[in-house]
């Protein structure tokens, strides 16, 4: 059964970033709502969250959450690349002139002609927002 969840590096966490933090945090300190907002989703045990305070201000309370693996951050999915406006045309997910194909954390992004303008590891809806800045998608 593959992970659905990873451990980020302190050096992936910024504002915009979206991951998750167990629910028991919130209810133990009050910087939380400083740092996260978390009207996203709810779950038993844990909260989606995006950082939305500068982590630098708030560095040792990520340092400390990452220590005690409070927080967590879900592995791409499908789903979240649909979610950015790509469409399935078949199997593929298209969108303007590119096309995605995603196995496990290996993200390709080619043309239409094929050419490849992204091959790599992409764990998180996190970077494949970062790529798809960077490539102007």
């Amino acid at each position: 059964m593959k992970e659905e969840y990873y451990t980020p590096n302190i050096e992936d966490i910024k504002v915009g970033y979206e991951c998750e933090v167990q629910n028991i945090i919130r209810a133990l300190t009050h910087s939380v709502d400083y740092v996260i907002r978390t009207d996203i989703v709810y779950d038993e045990n844990w909260v989606k969250v995006i950082v939305d305070y500068p982590v630098y201000l708030q560095i040792h309370y990520y340092i400390e959450l990452l220590e005690s693996t409070h927080l967590r951050t879900p592995y791409l999915t499908k789903e979240q690349i649909e979610a950015e406006g790509w469409k399935f045309i078949g199997t593929v997910l298209c969108k303007l002139n590119y096309q995605v194909y995603l196995e496990n954390t290996q993200l390709h992004i080619t043309d239409h002609n094929g050419d490849t303008y992204f091959l790599g590891e992409c764990k998180s809806i996190n970077e494949f927002r970062y790529i798809c800045k960077l490539l102007k998608i």
